[in-house]
């Protein structure tokens, strides 16, 4: 029993020999017909790995197969004769069985009979214990025979290079045409090492970039690379031409006329801009009177007015050619201009502080609206001096609708023009919204307009103001049934009247009730109005509120204010539904309230007077107030504050 059993383990400590002697085999990755290799279990399996061997940025060859045919491992112990190890053609699976110890060792490389590349390792330790690898870097062998070198050179598009100069160490440079945007460059040479210097121009002669590199040739090997070239790589350089609009020549050029040293100067020196980053345009030095509105790539035609579009601000990454911009220049006062032609070029690009002055010449009828709004945080003022002229609606909507976004502003101001509205129409004659002002100075108008709704002749929306020291709102008229603010319709916004009139408007419908009707003036939604002088007279309502219905929000009255004949069923000259009517100082007189409240009903809210005249039916006929009930005033409802020794007041036919 004990025998068979050491015959037994005998027979499995020879067959793990044979196992191991079969793997260790297997591992070694000979050629097509590889030697046996005896080992036995005293041996390490060493693998072989090759590397490139050359330093540095260089063009070299693919030193792996199919360049390479057959590899030999030559080696031995310190101290012994060198022998031939392994051959093998598959480098991943090169192994071979050593004996442990102090071991040099040498690769060398052929492709047929050629020996083209060898490398050393001058001293290893090979231990049974661990992976072992012999690491070999390669290099050429030194001696004859041709190769060849491939160069292949991808340009960015629009990068304007035509030639290409190919210098090989000190030799003569070769030019080559280039067209398209890849460059392939091919030769043959003898083997050995090379500095080779690309340098592309444009077809001017001018240096763009150069691709220079130290190429390894070896004999029946292909060193090959390729160069994919960026924007940013290129000495891409162009020029950049600023011009000018010459009124006396009426042409585009780079000089203008210095009316102080009475000569023709550059108007800005010519710029340079690269491909390689983006570049912004630079800032001409200021024209007295004259807004510079920008850049533009090209004029339309030959008037400095004729520029449209965005302007341009920056050249970017990416551009090629040279360039010639435009410079556009807006008077601060412009003359022998259509309004609208006008108005078009100063908001194609306002700067934040613009004022402008626009002069008319003609009358004019438009059948377009002008939406003139100003954003970015810029605050612009517009005077229209119009010389007496008329500015006539063609078409339904407002003239002129006005806004401003956040941080932004924007000032209208009008001097001696009227602007005409029509009947039938769905609009006021000016919409000021939030962040808008209206100025509204003397020899202004706003008229003949016939509302549907609200507003006949301008709606001042929450945010927006209207000023007026002068002019008229007149002759205007809200025609719905609920029709509101036959002149001015408060919505919220800010009405300053120190001048001027509102007169001889209408909000005639027979169906109106108690959020209907002010003839002259409405206010509503927390809209203020403060009438420190000027007139709001001659206006009518059907029902409610001849002169100023104050629904909800604020009317202050002080100064030189006037308030005088309008007229109306109820509340002649003021009617208070809700909101405060203060009055400091001024005259209300002259109105008619066929019903209750010539001068004034107190319908609800709060009146408070402290100052200023009303007068009752006592007075001369030039300045009573007249009505079926309360002649001066008529209290209905609300709050109604009465005392001052200032306020004068026909008491005689005041209803409480």
């Amino acid at each position: 029993m004990k025998r068979r059993d050491s015959v037994n383990k005998k027979l499995l400590y020879v067959g793990a020999i044979c196992f191991l002697v079969s793997l260790f085999t297997a591992c070694e990755a000979l050629g097509p017909e590889p030697e046996p290799v005896t080992v036995s279990y005293e041996k390490a399996v060493v693998r072989v790995q090759i590397g490139n061997g050359v330093p540095g940025r260089t063009v070299m060859p693919d030193i792996a197969p199919p360049g390479i045919d057959k590899w030999e491992l030559w080696g031995g112990k310190l101290g012994d004769d060198t022998e031939l190890l392994l051959t093998f053609n598959v480098v991943a699976d090169a192994a071979v069985a050593l004996e442990p110890g102090e071991w040099h060792f040498t690769i060398e490389g052929y492709k047929g009979d050629d020996y083209m590349l060898s490398g050393s390792i001058a001293e290893q330790t090979i231990s049974l214990e661990g992976t072992q690898t012999l690491s070999f870097e390669v290099e050429p062998v030194v001696g004859g025979g041709s190769g060849t070198v491939s160069i292949t050179i991808k340009l960015p598009a629009g990068s304007g290079i035509t030639s290409m100069r190919v210098r090989k160490g000190v030799a003569d440079p070769t030019t080559i045409a280039v067209s398209g945007n890849e460059i392939v460059f091919e030769e043959p040479s003898l083997a050995g090492e090379y500095y080779y210097s690309f340098r592309l121009f444009n077809e001017d002669g001018k240096l763009i970039g150069v691709v220079s590199e130290m190429v390894h040739v070896w004999a029946n090997l292909r060193s090959e690379k390729t160069y994919t070239l960026l924007q940013k790589d290129l000495n891409l350089t162009y020029t950049i031409s600023y011009l000018v609009y010459n009124k006396t020549t009426q042409a585009w050029g780079d000089l203008i006329y210095n009316e102080t040293t009475q000569a023709w100067e550059k108007f800005m020196p010519d710029g340079h801009y690269q491909i390689a980053a983006t570049t912004t345009l630079a800032t001409p030095s200021p024209i007295p009177d004259y807004y510079f509105k920008g850049w533009y790539e090209r004029p339309e035609d030959a008037a400095e007015d004729a520029l449209s579009g965005s302007a341009v601000t920056q050249i970017p990454l990416g551009s090629t050619g040279d360039k010639a911009f435009y410079a556009k220049w807006i008077p601060k006062t412009l003359s022998g201009y259509s309004l609208e032609d006008a108005l078009a070029m100063i908001s194609a690009s306002p700067e934040d502080g613009d004022d402008y002055t626009i002069v008319l010449d003609k009358n004019e009828t438009w059948t377009t609206t002008q939406d003139l709004t100003v954003t970015g945080g810029k605050e612009i003022t517009i005077t229209i001096d119009g010389g007496g002229k008329t500015i006539k609606l063609g078409s339904n909507g407002s003239l002129f609708t006005l806004g401003a976004d956040t941080d932004s502003s924007l000032t209208l101001i009008l001097e001696d023009i009227t602007l005409q509205g029509k009947s039938g129409n769905n609009a006021p004659v000016v919409q000021v919204n939030s962040g808008a002002n209206l100025d509204l100075q003397d020899g202004s108008s706003l008229t003949g307009n016939s509302s549907s709704s609200f507003g006949g002749g301008v709606s001042v929306a929450s945010g927006g103001t209207l000023s007026m020291s002068g002019g008229t709102i007149s002759s205007n008229t809200v025609s719905g049934s609920s029709g509101k603010g036959g002149g001015v319709y408060i919505d919220g916004g800010t009405f300053e009247m120190s001048g001027g009139t509102i007169s001889n408007n209408k909000t005639p419908s027979s169906t109106g009730g108690s959020t209907s009707g002010g003839g002259g003036v409405f206010i509503t939604n927390g809209g203020t109005f403060t009438m420190t002088g000027g007139a709001i007279s001659n206006n009518s309502a059907y029902y409610d509120c001849g002169g100023v219905f104050v629904h909800s929000g604020t009317f202050e009255m002080s100064g030189s204010a006037i308030i005088s004949g309008n007229s109306a069923r109820y509340g002649g000259g003021v009617l208070v539904g809700g909101g405060t009517f203060t009055m400091s100082d001024g005259v209300v007189s002259g109105n008619s309230g066929s019903t209750y409240g010539g001068g004034v009903y107190a319908h609800g809210g709060t009146f408070t007077m402290t100052g200023g005249v009303i007068y009752g039916s006592e007075e001369e006929a030039g300045k009573k107030n007249t009505a079926g009930t309360g002649a001066a005033i008529y209290k209905n409802g609300g709050t109604s504050t009465f005392g001052s020794t200032n306020s004068t007041i026909d008491m005689r036919q005041v209803t409480p």
